[in-house]
């Protein structure tokens, strides 16, 4: 009744409520696949980290038993849990004199949106260092 002494019709103002609310589900559906991939990416190069340090600790093991350097990249590469998204960089492991193994892993984010656009592509992409000492005994 407020609606028709206002002179509008209940049609109208109903349409309003849809229009509105229509409008505020695509605002927060945006907003909400642009928090999962900036999360996706973070967690990523967090969880990336932690990968390569342990991969870095099995070669730096391998290393120390063996003195055998291709037995410590096999054992860096075995170490990767997730294959599929992660890789150990070619020639980036270094083993130091002290026996500290030094190594880069690339790791891709996954996300809904990120990997679909040429420009925002790469940023899925993270490149981590790890390094470990030999396993004192």
């Amino acid at each position: 009744m407020e609606c028709e002494r206002r002179g509008w019709a209940t049609s109208e103002a109903g349409g309003i409520v849809i229009g509105w609310l229509v409008k505020l589900a695509l605002v927060t559906t945006l907003v909400a696949l642009v928090a999962f991939d900036a999360i996706s990416v973070g967690i990523s190069r967090l969880n990336g980290a932690d990968d390569a340090n342990a991969a870095a600790l099995a070669a730096a093991t391998t290393w120390q038993q063996t003195h055998d350097f291709q037995a410590a990249v096999d054992a860096a590469e075995e170490a990767v849990p997730d294959t599929t998204h992660e890789s150990l960089l070619a020639k980036s492991l270094t083993i130091g004199p002290d026996g500290t193994v030094h190594l880069e892993l690339r790791r891709q984010a996954r996300t809904l949106v990120m990997y679909r656009f040429g420009p925002l592509r790469h940023y899925t992409f993270a490149v981590v260092k790890g390094e470990s000492a030999p396993p004192t005994s």
